[in-house]
C-alpha cells in the first residue's frame, strides 16, 4: 500500500506512495459480467468506490491522484451492451448434502496434496486492457539504463528489480502515451528483471557489448534489435552479429502472448507479456 510516512531513519519529506499491497481474487457476480471472464487490469480497494462514482455520480475526495492513476474503476469488469438475465440451473442442493453426509467420514484429513499448487491447465476468456507495456534496458560501463513505455491509455507501474551487487531495485509510474528512463548501477555485470501487469516481464543480465532494443508498432507487434559493440562476431540465434553491427529479431505472438528468450555467452534477455488491440483475448497463448 502506498505509504503514508517515510521508513525510520529516511529523509523527511511529504509521504509518496510505495507502491500496492499483495495481490487477491476478487469474483464480480452480473448480469454484464456472465462467461468466465477474466480481467487483469490493476485494481485495489479504493476501486470499488470509484465504481460507485461512475455509478451515482457523488465523487469520494479521499482517493489519491496516485491511485486514481494507477489503479482501474472495474467498469472494465462489465460488457454493459449484452446483458444474461437468465437463470442458471442450480444443483440439487439437497442431495448434495445427503452425499456429503454420506462419504464425509471417509475423506481425508485436510492437507496439500500432490499437484494442490498447480494452476489449472486450458485458458479462459480475457477482458481487454487499457495498458501496453514495453522496456529494454542498456547497459553501459558503471551504469544501466532502463527504457520504459506505455502505449495506452492508462498509466502502469512497473517494478525493477536488481539482483547483483550495488544494484538498487525501483518503482517507475508510466503514463499513458508516456515513455521514461531509470538508471541502476552496476559493476561490469548485472542482473535485472522488470515486472508489470498481466504476465510483463524483461530480463537483462550480462556485460556491456551486446544490447537489445525493443520497437513497438501499432498493429500490435513488438521487434527485437540486437546491436554488438564488442570487437569480435556473437552468435545468437542461429544469427551471427559482426562487431558494430545488428540483427532485429520480429517478436512472435499466439493470442496476443509473447515470451522470447534471446542467449549468448555471458549474455541474456527475456520479453514476456500480451499486446493489447482493444478486443477480448484468451488469458493464454
Amino acid at each position: 500500500m502506498p505509504g503514508n510516512r517515510p521508513e525510520k531513519g529516511a529523509p523527511s519529506g511529504p509521504p509518496v506512495p510505495i507502491g500496492l499491497g499483495p495481490r487477491v481474487p476478487m469474483t464480480v457476480v452480473s448480469p454484464w459480467s456472465r462467461g468466465g471472464w477474466v480481467n487483469s487490469q490493476v485494481f485495489d480497494h479504493t476501486s470499488v468506490l470509484r465504481f460507485l462514482e461512475t455509478w451515482t455520480g457523488v465523487r469520494e475526495p479521499n482517493i489519491s491522484a496516485w491511485r486514481r492513476a494507477i489503479c482501474g474503476d472495474l467498469t472494465s469488469c462489465f460488457d454493459f451492451r449484452a446483458p444474461d438475465t437468465t437463470i442458471p440451473l442450480l444443483p440439487d442442493a439437497d442431495a448434495l448434502r445427503a452425499e456429503a453426509d454420506r462419504t464425509q467420514r471417509r475423506l481425508p484429513k485436510p492437507g496439500l496434496g500432490p499437484g494442490a499448487l498447480v494452476q489449472d491447465a486450458g485458458t479462459a476468456k480475457a477482458r481487454p486492457l487499457p495498458y501496453q507495456p514495453v522496456a529494454w534496458v542498456a547497459a553501459e560501463p558503471g551504469a544501466l539504463t532502463l527504457h520504459l513505455a506505455n502505449h495506452g491509455t492508462q498509466a502502469l507501474q512497473l517494478a525493477a528489480y536488481a539482483y547483483h551487487a550495488g544494484g538498487t531495485s525501483q518503482r517507475f509510474d508510466v503514463g499513458p502515451g508516456a515513455s521514461m528512463t531509470g538508471e541502476i548501477p552496476h559493476g561490469g555485470t548485472y542482473d535485472v528483471a522488470i515486472h508489470g501487469p498481466n504476465g510483463f516481464l524483461v530480463e537483462a543480465a550480462g556485460g556491456v557489448g551486446l544490447d537489445a532494443e525493443v520497437t513497438f508498432a501499432d498493429t500490435p507487434a513488438l521487434t527485437v534489435r540486437v546491436t554488438n559493440r564488442g570487437p569480435s562476431p556473437v552468435a545468437l540465434s542461429d544469427v551471427t552479429i559482426a562487431p558494430e553491427g545488428a540483427h532485429d529479431f520480429p517478436v512472435p505472438a499466439s493470442n496476443g502472448w509473447y515470451d522470447v528468450t534471446l542467449e549468448a555467452p555471458g549474455w541474456r534477455r527475456r520479453f514476456a507479456g500480451h499486446l493489447e488491440d482493444g478486443n477480448p483475448s484468451r488469458t493464454g497463448p
